[in-house]
């Protein structure tokens, strides 16, 4: 039996996993799981999504590229 703490563990994991692939990797509908996201943002306890860089691998000619979003 999933648990929304099941949502959390695979969102840390891959924020970019769709509802769809929640659904199918735990015991909620596709609704469920968009109802338990929506609640953690709610109350705080999602903040975010981020994308993390390996700067490294950008790195050309030993500049690093550079970009503001």
């Amino acid at each position: 039996m999933s648990s929304p703490r099941d949502i959390l563990d695979l969102l840390g994991e891959n924020a970019r996993y769709t509802t769809e692939d929640l659904a199918h990797m735990t015991d909620f509908t596709e609704s469920e799981v968009e109802d338990v996201v929506a609640e953690f943002e709610e109350a705080g306890v999602i903040t975010g999504y981020q994308a993390v860089v390996n700067w490294d691998a950008l790195e050309t000619d030993g500049e690093r590229v550079r970009a503001t979003v």
